[in-house]
């Protein structure tokens, strides 16, 4: 929109996100909570050891459907307000749950498990729980 002296800013009550690394490929450095319900702490994902329970949050990018029709499953990349980002993954029974969650843009909030399938290689999310974030 213009005024009389130009251009008016725009209100925009979310920050705008860019893909943290579009050239490459996520390092894991999304800051989550880890641990079980008694003891969550706040930890850089790469930092944790395969197997640790974590909750994170963030926008959906780059969703991809993989498998076949009968068994679909899902990655994506969840890139958090600070440009930090990693990799995530449904299995089919996750992804049969909670699909209409995912939309490339979309805000979620997701629970998993830390996987590190290769010691010197970035962790992912192996996601078992979306909840989508409305306005």
């Amino acid at each position: 929109m213009q005024n009389g002296t130009g251009d008016e800013p725009q209100s925009n009550s979310h920050p705008t996100v860019h893909s943290a690394r579009p050239f490459g490929t996520p390092e894991g450095d999304i800051v989550v909570y880890a641990g079980n319900r008694n003891h969550r702490y706040a930890s850089r994902l790469d930092k944790l050891a395969d197997g640790v329970s974590v909750i994170g949050a963030g926008l959906v990018d780059a969703l991809r459907v993989h498998g076949t029709p009968d068994a679909p499953r899902a990655t994506f990349v969840l890139i958090a307000r600070d440009g930090a980002a990693t990799y995530a993954a449904l299995s089919t029974e996750t992804y049969e749950e909670f699909f209409g969650y995912l939309v490339d843009g979309g805000q979620v909030s997701l629970h998993g498990i830390n996987r590190r399938p290769f010691e010197d290689g970035p962790p992912y999310i192996q996601v078992t729980d979306v909840e989508p974030h409305f306005d």
